[in-house]
């Protein structure tokens, strides 16, 4: 089976049900940020051998612009949608990214 034998074009309508966006699928592994720090997540997305070549404005604009990426806002009955928009997270990878992205620095044990 592929991703499309559950996950549609849209949410699915009832509670939990299969999330939906146009051509649904995970991302790749490496873009994984769980039990990542935020100095090793912000190094991820600066790194476009990690981004699929993507420098900091093609990142902005993915976020911005991608169905997929959107369904964190709209993500379907019964789920909790990030917070903002992508508009907004567009708005501040611009800012950081003007202010040079800076990182936070890696702390000790991590």
């Amino acid at each position: 089976m592929t991703c499309q034998t559950c996950h549609q074009e849209t949410n699915a309508q009832i509670p939990h049900g299969p999330p939906g966006a146009p051509n649904w699928h995970l991302a790749p592994a490496e873009m994984v940020w769980f039990e990542k720090s935020s100095a090793e997540i912000c190094a991820q997305i600066k790194d476009p051998d990690r981004t699929g070549g993507m420098d900091l404005e093609a990142v902005a604009v993915h976020v911005r612009d991608d169905a997929l990426v959107a369904w964190g806002w709209d993500p379907g009955p019964g789920r909790e949608p990030a917070p903002g928009s992508a508009g907004e997270t567009f708005a501040a990878l611009e800012r950081w990214t003007a202010l040079g992205a800076p990182c936070p620095a890696q702390e000790a044990g991590e």
